[in-house]
């Protein structure tokens, strides 16, 4: 029997139904349709009777003159139940009602799943109005080189060229190794790592991102560049202008000099004017915040002020609204201010003032200032892109996220063919789609557009793209995954271990990048060294710096490009791309001439029902897929599954992958290299003693999915060679098998 509960004040109240009333639940991964979207459970509308204890629970919502009603505006707690059992944790929304014959008849309602959808929390916000203030440091030229030479510290400042060219060791005023051509300490836009961001989106919106992939390299080592302007200029950590005293007539609803807010008491016409007097010749901005989101700016700023930033007719709607101010400095500099207050206009209109006393902006950097143009929920969606990741509810405001290909790999075997419906069995062919495209924002870089100029015409997608084209295929659509960041290339200077990128355009103009992720490859020692100028006469030599990339190794070298391309850094084609490390195995297997979209129905007791997931492999005699869709009645138990055969590359079924690498390849150094174990289905993960004499690690027992330190031996033997980390798993029916995850180094 199903049963539904909806919380009203707080208290489970049993929603009644229609004794033949049909409950559909659909849940789905990635559909093969669309399968760069994340999807979470929901449920099709469905009607109850307008009985007494149905009316009561939503409160006679048809009587719109009740006050204090069931708020149809908002969804209510609830969850579904199959022969007391918890099928569904959730909630429920109103639509309407229906009438029958003049008499009320019906309500219809939905139950959306248990997870708040992420782009109605993150709404419209960018990464500007997050809180970076925790990373703020004192902006001196000792604090910054630090940053430039050290990989301990959660701000850097990659050595890009911002509004010049770096040349090295070529002699002449652009070359960074001598005291001529030196970078300027304050010239260098900073740089995060990507984890920082994502925590502060947990901390503000009060959610929670968990999920093994979270610790990966792959996105551990992930950084943004914080650049958001053509060149550098310093931006100071805000200082909010405090009123200290305030003519006696304005009321702490207009001014309060507790909080420093400004509102409104009333409606009608108010003007509001800050003077801002300073000694200063530095520029300055002056920030007006509305309910504590930046609300606008008056910026560049030089000397005394006298601005209005409030200027309108004030209605009923906008008398909660609540205004503070702030002083961004490009320098430290002290400043008073005067707040004048005007109510109506005209001859009706009347004055009053607020007045600060002294203040002093220190020399704090706001790495907030410096954040790129992007929206929260695009970022979101971009990594989810980026990495083919699904997202799992695990409740109301925590996401588990994990690479599609993982998320398989935790799922059990399921042998359903005694539950199928046997004469209910429809086979369709996946969607397969004539152009297929993945792509970054177009780069403006110089040597994007230069790489592009040469190559674009012969393979038809840009430097760090990828696309192919099925030319003799039936079909007409595109299938296509766009980033919402940019991809520019970067340079190695000539026999040298500098690397960098020239932010200019083909013109030599400088250009605001997109938003542009990057992998640290921590502290690369240089020589001859870099000087830095201190802007006081002086410079400093480094002899080291952090040096970031769109590719890094691990062992493997792992690119940020899509495809296959020349890295700039090991000047070698780097075929471990986002597609091939992402999306090869499953689109592949999609386009796999033997794939088939399978449609069956089944039926499953309560039991069942709650038990089956949706990475849940699959078997129906003998045969293999993974679940892309299913529908289920919950009243009768009748579930239709949408199944995609698996015909993933390689020996080993889907699942049974015991390293996040299918291989690690290496070059011939001496090296130590970290493999990510995943015990998958097994209790445990049984670590033989090494068989190689060249390569070494702990042979012992583990339980959780673990990365583990391999040393390689250098390869002095002229030829390319092959071994294994070995080990032990055991299946679900308890039979030991063999693990071997390869290691290939080359000559």
């Amino acid at each position: 029997m199903v049963a539904l509960y909806i919380y009203i004040d707080e208290i489970a109240k049993r929603i009644e139904l229609f004794d033949d009333e049909k409950i559909s639940v659909t849940s789905s991964v990635q559909d093969i349709a669309d399968v760069s979207k994340a999807k979470t459970d929901f449920t099709q509308s469905f009607t109850i009777p307008a009985s007494p204890t149905n009316n009561e629970i939503f409160k006679h919502w048809y009587e719109s003159s009740i006050d204090g009603g069931f708020d149809h505006r908002v969804k209510y707690n609830g969850y579904i139940e199959i022969d007391t059992r918890t099928f569904r944790d959730g909630a429920f929304a109103l639509n309407d009602v229906k009438y029958k014959n003049g008499m009320l008849d019906a309500y219809s309602i939905v139950f959306y799943g248990k997870a708040k959808n992420i782009k109605d929390i993150l709404k419209e916000d960018k990464l500007a109005n997050l809180d970076f203030s925790a990373l703020n440091h004192t902006f001196t030229s000792t604090e910054v080189i630090n940053r430039i030479t050290s990989n301990s510290y959660d701000v850097s400042y990659p050595l890009f060229a911002n509004d010049r060219i770096y040349n090295y060791n070529t002699g002449g005023s652009n070359d960074i190794t001598i005291n001529a051509g030196s970078i300027h300490w304050n010239s260098l836009f900073p740089a995060i790592p990507l984890s920082e961001i994502l925590s502060r989106i947990a901390t503000k919106y009060d959610l929670n991102f968990t999920g093994a992939f979270l610790d990966y390299p792959q996105f551990t080592k992930l950084w943004m560049l914080f650049k958001n302007a053509e060149s550098f200029s310093q931006k100071l950590t805000p200082l909010r202008v405090n009123f200290t005293t305030k003519n006696a007539a304005l009321t702490n609803a207009e001014v309060n000099l507790t909080t420093d807010e400004i509102g409104f008491q009333g409606t009608g016409y108010r003007n509001v004017r800050l003077q801002i007097t300073t000694a200063s010749t530095q520029p300055y901005d002056i920030l007006v915040y509305k309910n504590n989101a930046l609300h606008g700016s008056y910026a560049g700023v030089i000397g005394n002020s006298n601005d209005i930033f409030i200027n309108e007719f004030i209605t009923t709607q906008s008398i909660n609204d609540k205004f503070t101010l702030a002083i961004q400095g490009q320098a430290g500099m002290s400043f008073t201010s005067l707040l004048t207050y005007t109510r109506g206009f005209g001859s009706s209109a009347v004055s009053y003032t607020a007045s600060g006393t002294s203040q002093t902006i220190g020399s704090t950097i706001d790495i907030g200032g410096y954040a790129p143009d992007l929206k929260l929920i695009d970022l979101i969606t971009g990594l989810i892109k980026m990495f083919n990741l699904v997202i799992i509810p695990q409740d109301e405001t925590t996401y588990e996220l994990i690479p599609l290909e993982l998320y398989y790999n935790d799922g059990r075997y399921n042998d359903i063919s005694a539950n199928v419906i046997t004469d209910e069995i429809d086979l369709k062919k996946t969607s397969m789609y004539k152009n297929i495209n993945f792509k970054y924002q177009t780069s403006e870089n110089i040597l994007n557009t230069k790489f592009n100029d040469l190559f674009l015409s012969t393979r038809n997608f840009a430097y760090g793209d990828l696309a192919y084209e099925q030319i003799d295929s039936l079909e007409s659509s595109t299938f296509s995954v766009e980033l919402p960041f940019e991809n520019a290339m970067y340079e190695r200077k000539s026999n040298s271990n500098f690397q960098t990128i020239t932010f200019k355009k083909s013109d030599l103009s400088n250009y605001i990048p997109k938003p542009l992720l990057m992998y640290d490859n921590g502290v690369q020692t240089v020589t001859p060294n870099i000087k830095i100028d201190l802007n006081t006469g002086s410079y400093s030599t480094i002899v080291q710096y952090r040096r970031f990339s769109n590719d890094y190794s691990n062992g493997t070298i792992l690119t940020l490009n899509w495809g296959e391309e020349i890295s700039t850094w090991f000047l070698s084609n780097v075929s471990n791309g986002l597609y091939k490390r992402h999306y090869e195995n499953y689109l592949g297997n999609i386009f796999n001439i033997k794939s088939r979209l399978v449609i069956v129905k089944c039926y499953f007791n309560p039991v069942e029902l709650i038990d089956i997931k949706l990475n849940d492999r699959i078997i129906i005699r003998d045969k293999k897929y993974t679940i892309n869709k299913l529908t289920t009645d919950l009243t009768s138990g009748e579930t239709t599954l949408e199944l995609l055969t698996d015909y993933r590359s390689g020996e080993v079924p889907i699942g049974n992958r015991f390293a996040f690498e299918p291989f690690y390849e290496v070059d011939n150094r001496e090296q130590t290299i970290e493999v990510l174990l995943l015990r998958n289905v097994s209790p445990v993960i049984s670590l033989q003693a090494s068989l190689y004499g060249w390569i070494d690690y702990i042979p012992t027992d583990y339980y959780n999915d673990t990365t583990i330190r391999v040393d390689i031996s250098q390869n002095t033997t002229g030829s390319q060679r092959i071994g294994y980390i070995t080990g032990k798993w055991e299946d679900e029916l308890g039979t030991i098998n063999d693990i071997e995850i390869p290691i290939i180094q080359n000559a």
